[in-house]
C-alpha cells in the first residue's frame, strides 16, 4: 500500500521538473474555497474471527467538509491542485438484523444475550491535505476534469464514543476491555489515496466546480499488530463538493 501511495508522488514530479519544456501556453494559478458533504466509515477487520459479531453493520455516515484550494494549470489539459480541508468524519455501527435479534455469548454467565438495537458512533475531525494531479478536457466555458493523488490527514478532534439502544450492562459484551474503540489511543497522522470526477463551469472570471470524490486510507486508525484487536481500521470517505475559484496569476513561458 505504501508503494502505491508514494508512486503517485512520482507521477506529480514531471510537471515540476520539466517545466522548461512547456510550449507557449498561458499558465494560471487559481485560489478559492470549497465545501460540501462527506459520507464516511471506518472499516474494521479483527485479528480473531470469533470477534466478528462484536462489530455492527456500517454504512457511510453523512457529515460535512470545508476548506481552501490552490490550483496551478501548468500546461494544456494538465495541472496540480493542493487543498487544506477541515473534515468531519467518523463511523456509526448498528447492531440490527432482519431476524430481529443479535446474540453475543456472555462467557461469565454462560448465556447468550441479545444486543439487537445497539448503536455505537464516534465523530472524528481531521485536517486533510490532498496533493492532486488535475487533468481536464473541454472548451473555454466548460471542462470535465479528473483529480487523483495522495492525501495526508491529521486528527484534530477525537470525539467521545456514543452508545444507545440497549441497557448499559450489555455494552461490555461488544466492547471488551482491550477494544480500541473504547480508548483514546489512536494514530494521529494517516495517509491514503483519493480520486474524483467533476465539472468546471467558467463564468466570467469565476470558476464554479462540482466534484464527486472517493478516499481510501492506507493507514489504520488503531494499532494493527498481531496481538492487537484489529488488523485493519482504515478510513473510507465519499464526498460531494462545490468550489469557487478565481485566477490570481496568469503568465506565459516561451
Amino acid at each position: 500500500m505504501q508503494k502505491i501511495f508514494f508512486s503517485f508522488l512520482w507521477i506529480l514530479l514531471p510537471t515540476l521538473l520539466f517545466s522548461q519544456y512547456r510550449r507557449d501556453f498561458e499558465q494560471e494559478v487559481d485560489l478559492g474555497i470549497t465545501g460540501g458533504a462527506d459520507f464516511s466509515k471506518v472499516s474494521f477487520l479483527p485479528n480473531m474471527p470469533n470477534r466478528m459479531n462484536q462489530l455492527g453493520n456500517q454504512s457511510f455516515t453523512p457529515n460535512y467538509r470545508m476548506g481552501v484550494v490552490c490550483r496551478y494549470i501548468s500546461q494544456n489539459h494538465f495541472g496540480l491542485q493542493i487543498e487544506t480541508n477541515y473534515v468531519k468524519a467518523g463511523w456509526e455501527e448498528s447492531f440490527i438484523d432482519d431476524s430481529g435479534s443479535w446474540f453475543i455469548y456472555d462467557s461469565e454467565n454462560d448465556i447468550s444475550e441479545d444486543v439487537h438495537g445497539m448503536m455505537l458512533s464516534r465523530d472524528i475531525s481531521y485536517l486533510e491535505v490532498p496533493l492532486l494531479a488535475h487533468i481536464y478536457f473541454g472548451k473555454r466555458k466548460f471542462r470535465f476534469f479528473v483529480n487523483l493523488g495522495p492525501i495526508l490527514n491529521v486528527v484534530l478532534d477525537y470525539g467521545d464514543l456514543q452508545k444507545s439502544g440497549v441497557e448499559e450492562e450489555l455494552y461490555s459484551l461488544v466492547l471488551k476491555s482491550d477494544d480500541p474503540r473504547l480508548s483514546d489511543d489512536y494514530q494521529t497522522v494517516g495517509y491514503g489515496i483519493t480520486g474524483g470526477l467533476g465539472f468546471n463551469f467558467i463564468l466570467g472570471k469565476m470558476h464554479l466546480l462540482l466534484e464527486g470524490r472517493y478516499m481510501y486510507g492506507f493507514s489504520d486508525l488503531y494499532s494493527n499488530n498481531k496481538a492487537d484487536v484489529f488488523q485493519r481500521s482504515n478510513n473510507q470517505l465519499f464526498n460531494v463538493t462545490m468550489s469557487l475559484m478565481f485566477p490570481v496569476i496568469k503568465f506565459k513561458t516561451n
